[in-house]
């Protein structure tokens, strides 16, 4: 797994594609009881010891997710982009799923009745949390690239902790996924300390340069009473508890059938 990621971030290094590592792979998927953590604000990189290796499958066999978001405006570079993931999991016989999520860089005015998920959108060169009708403008300070330092030197970029946290969150309308419910103990640790740590060197994370309107965002995506959140919700709760684990950690069958629904409910697998 580490070698996929090391491959992974090279190319996108030297395309200088603006991306993140998320989900399993960032803060969520390393942290256990037992890990420690040495966090430099003002370089942005956290150092972690004893944390949770890095493995293609998990414990039942399936294969485990390498979670990327990028910004990408130009289509093109991004179909390179997945093509060279899609090559790259030839090499293992059991590839961790690659999903590459891409922002959305918006040309005219959006509307998905599809959107199930919580979009990253772009509009003239300012960032939006969007998902329907509901949009909230966030700062790019609050998703700079952070950097993961692991044994023997190996470092990814990845989102300061406190927007993975509320990731989590307001991924869907109706709110943590089942599944995600325990990661979010250890994570939100993480995100305390880098607060705690931020305000010593008067840096305010929960402010509006930072997370102010991410919290907002997950007030008015959980309080909506708009017909098609309401929908999405409830849709989205019954699949989380019920199905949607199952699919999104399948192989096989339901693999293709969790491929066939991630541009909805999960995001693009490669």
């Amino acid at each position: 797994m580490v070698d996929l990621i090391i491959q992974l971030s090279r190319y996108l290094n030297e395309h200088q594609i603006n991306h993140r590592f998320v989900g399993g792979v960032s803060w969520s998927g390393l942290l256990n009881k037992q890990t420690t953590y040495n966090i430099d604000i003002k370089k942005r990189s956290i150092r972690l010891h004893k944390y949770n290796q890095l493995v293609l499958t998990r414990t039942d066999g399936s294969p485990k997710d390498i979670d990327i978001i990028v910004f990408i405006e130009k289509e093109s570079d991004y179909q390179k982009l997945k093509l060279f993931a899609l090559n790259l999991r030839k090499n293992y016989p059991q590839p961790p799923i690659i999903s590459i999520e891409n922002a959305r860089y918006e040309k005219a005015e959006q509307g998905n009745i599809w959107q199930f998920v919580t979009a990253l959108s772009v509009k003239n060169g300012t960032l939006f949390l969007t998902f329907d009708s509901i949009r909230e403008e966030i700062s790019w300070e609050s998703i700079a690239p952070w950097q993961v330092i692991l044994d023997g030197g190996v470092t990814y970029t990845v989102r300061n902790p406190i927007a993975d946290s509320y990731a989590y969150r307001i991924r869907v309308p109706s709110g943590t996924k089942p599944k995600d419910v325990a990661k979010l103990t250890e994570l939100d640790k993480l995100r305390d300390e880098v607060i705690k740590q931020g305000k010593e060197i008067k840096i305010d994370f929960m402010s509006e340069e930072y997370f102010a309107p991410w919290k907002r965002y997950q007030m008015q995506l959980a309080g909506s009473s708009e017909i098609s959140v309401q929908i999405k919700r409830t849709i989205t709760k019954i699949y989380w508890s019920t199905i949607g684990t199952a699919l999104a950690h399948g192989g096989g069958l339901l693999g293709i059938i969790a491929e066939k629904l991630s541009n909805q409910f999960t995001g693009s697998r490669q």
